[in-house]
């Protein structure tokens, strides 16, 4: 199961969080006013899986995400799944390269670099999450208010190949299908071995 554990942002929009906010049962809920950074915090969690924002569009450029006045943005978030703990740091600037590191939470607490590099950290960061991409995860569980009408108005086979991929059911049509066949060889060879 998938659950945040910590959240630290500095510069990312207007979205300021200098002190870690911890979330020791995974769980986070967001209320607060009309514009008072709600989504952006959504949207920094989004930045720190998939390494892109969600507006003005995917695309964005550093500009767009770095609050202005500001040289750099820094998203780090720490989560788990399964039985392992993972932290993503990226620091976006508006001159210069940006940075992007995975690490994992070792049993002693300290972190062991796991992958650095945007599309590393992108590939192993969709590979720990079990093939659960970014659109996925906003079509079915990271939804702004403003952005319930995309939900509503998706088509059913949209939203059904969006829960297959963050329930991970290509693993258990896999599966299946795999025991399938291993039942029906060993049909075969017990058929054929009657009949010796």
């Amino acid at each position: 199961m998938f659950k945040i554990r910590s959240l630290k942002v500095a510069g990312f929009k207007r979205l300021d969080l200098p002190e870690r906010q911890e979330f020791p049962d995974g769980r986070l809920l967001i209320h607060g006013r009309n514009e008072s950074g709600k989504s952006t915090v959504l949207e920094a969690i989004h930045y720190a899986l998939y390494g892109n924002p969600l507006r003005p569009t995917k695309r964005a450029s550093n500009e767009d995400i770095i609050n202005y006045g500001r040289r750099e943005a820094v998203v780090e978030l720490e989560f788990s799944i399964d039985d392992s703990v993972y932290m993503v740091r990226r620091e976006i600037r508006k001159q210069g390269a940006n940075t992007h590191i995975l690490s994992e939470r070792r049993a002693d607490g300290g972190l062991s670099r796991v992958t650095s590099g945007a599309r590393d950290v992108n590939d192993h960061i969709l590979e720990i999450l079990h093939g659960i991409d970014s659109d996925a995860l906003l079509n079915s569980c990271l939804v702004e208010q403003k952005e319930l009408g995309k939900l509503e108005a998706s088509t059913k086979q949209e939203r059904i190949k969006a829960m297959s991929s963050l329930l991970n059911l290509e693993a258990f049509v896999d599966a299946r299908d795999s025991l399938r066949k291993d039942r029906r060889e060993l049909e075969l060879t017990h058929s054929q071995t009657g009949l010796r």
